[in-house]
């Protein structure tokens, strides 16, 4: 639109575009007041109708349901002041990635990046939260730590990952190939369409033979039997579509975690904010010189900081 500006709501409502994905939801908004030509945001007043494969994709449906997934963690990320801190850091944050992972393992708080200058050098050093905030009152035992050391033992676990458990690649590839898809998960789903669509036509059938026959009331129990039976495919339905958007949501998220050890095994790097938060779950402050680095899928490595 030729806007020098975007703005972050601009950004947002693309990014929870399911347009982008070839769906769409139809009926978010309609026309209270005809005469008025009055819009409003459907928020339950008429059913809504999502569409897939309604038009061509610009992004792939995992990419779109992985910033879903992201967009709920950042919204929801709970607080995490504890007894003994005066510090909130319940906003999300994405220019550190230590930021999020890095856990004291004396009192479960947070670590923060913090810049000390002494003699006029500045140098990164990342401390307890609580401990910054009350000293040794409430934690005892939590090391500060330069920034450089800690990056280094995760890109250390990291490669370690890779160098000493390479079967892991092909049982996440197995996972991602075999145990995360349901292949009948889409002909169940179109069966369960298929048998809605003919309920409809037998109750309506049902309907009109009803108000035809003078005796009325004949039709009334095989009515309330469709409809009961419908009510149960469209829960089965909704829970065969969760069940698939899970599988898929997995199935990305494994795709991530192979992609990075897939990097890290080939050509070592170093420490990257993006490939670690795709790999790593959490970093555990031991003691001043060792780290647990917690990888997602459960596989934890302790590492010792140079």
């Amino acid at each position: 639109m030729g806007k020098a500006v975007w703005s972050s709501s601009t950004i947002a409502s693309i990014l929870r575009n399911e347009k982008y994905m070839g769906s769409a939801l139809l009926q978010k908004t309609f026309v209270s007041d005809c005469i008025a030509h009055r819009v409003e945001a459907n928020v339950g007043q008429l059913p809504q109708y999502f569409v897939e494969d309604s038009h061509p994709a610009i992004i792939d449906k995992d990419t779109w349901n992985r910033a879903q997934e992201e967009l709920a963690r950042r919204g929801s990320k709970r607080k995490v002041k504890q007894t003994g801190t005066k510090t909130q850091q319940g906003k999300y944050s994405s220019k550190y990635a230590l930021t999020e992972l890095l856990i004291c393992g004396d009192c479960g708080t947070p670590y923060r990046r913090v810049t000390w200058t002494r003699k006029g050098e500045k140098k990164i050093v990342w401390r307890c939260i609580s401990r910054l905030d009350y000293g040794s009152k409430y934690c005892k035992k939590s090391p500060t730590l330069e920034e450089g050391a800690v990056q280094d033992a995760v890109v250390k676990a990291l490669t370690e990952l890779t160098t000493y458990y390479p079967t892991m690649l092909e049982m996440m590839k197995s996972l991602i190939s075999t145990g995360l898809q349901n292949s009948d998960s889409g002909d169940d789903a179109y069966a369960l369409r298929q048998r809605l669509l003919a309920i409809e036509s037998e109750v309506s059938e049902l309907i009109l033979l009803e108000y035809q026959d003078s005796n009325q009331g004949n039709y009334e129990a095989n009515i309330i039997a469709l409809n009961s039976e419908k009510a149960a495919i469209k829960a089965k339905l909704e829970q065969t579509q969760a069940d698939v958007h899970h599988a898929g949501n997995e199935q990305a998220r494994l795709n991530e975690v192979v992609a990075g050890m897939e990097k890290y095994r080939h050509q070592p790097i170093g420490f990257d904010d993006v490939v670690v938060r795709q790999m790593v779950e959490c970093v555990r402050v031991l003691s001043k010189d060792r780290l647990l680095v917690r990888f997602r899928l459960g596989r934890e490595l302790e590492v010792v900081m140079a």
